[in-house]
C-alpha cells in the first residue's frame, strides 16, 4: 500500500507541475498579447493622429503592463521568497539554460525545493 501511496503523490506531483507551467505560460502569452496590442496602437497612432481613442487605449494597456496585481504576482508576494524565486526563474523567466540551478544547487537539491515550491504556488493560487 505504501508504494501505491507514492505512485498517487508522484502522479499528483506531476499534475502540479503541468499546471504550474501551464499557469505561468498563459500568463507570459497574456503579457505579450499586452505589448504586442501596445505596439499596434502606437502605430496607429502614428499614423491617425487624429484619433484620440488610440492614445487612451494604448495608455490604459500600458498602465495594466506595469502593474503588478495580477494573480501570478499576488501568488508570488506570498510565498516565501526562495520558492518564489524558484517558480519565477523556472516557469516566468526568458533564461533558455534548463539547467540555471545547476549555479545555485545540485540537482537533488533543486528537484527537492522545486518541489516544495511548486506545492506552495498551487496551494496559495487555489486560495485565492
Amino acid at each position: 500500500m505504501n508504494s501505491i501511496l507514492t505512485k498517487e503523490e508522484k502522479t499528483f506531483y506531476n499534475q502540479q507541475c503541468r499546471l504550474t507551467r501551464e499557469i505561468c505560460k498563459m500568463h507570459l502569452l497574456y503579457l505579450d498579447n499586452i505589448k504586442k496590442q501596445i505596439s499596434c496602437l502606437k502605430f496607429k497612432e502614428r499614423f491617425e493622429k487624429t484619433n484620440p481613442e488610440f492614445t487612451a487605449k494604448r495608455q490604459l494597456l500600458e498602465e495594466k503592463l506595469q502593474q503588478n496585481d495580477s494573480l501570478i504576482q499576488i501568488v508570488l508576494s506570498n510565498m516565501s521568497p526562495k520558492n518564489a524565486w524558484i517558480i519565477e526563474k523556472t516557469y516566468l523567466s526568458n533564461n533558455y539554460n534548463s539547467e540555471w540551478y545547476l549555479d545555485y544547487f545540485s540537482k537533488t537539491t533543486f528537484y527537492k525545493r522545486k518541489r516544495e515550491a511548486i506545492k506552495e504556488f498551487v496551494d496559495l493560487y487555489f486560495s485565492n
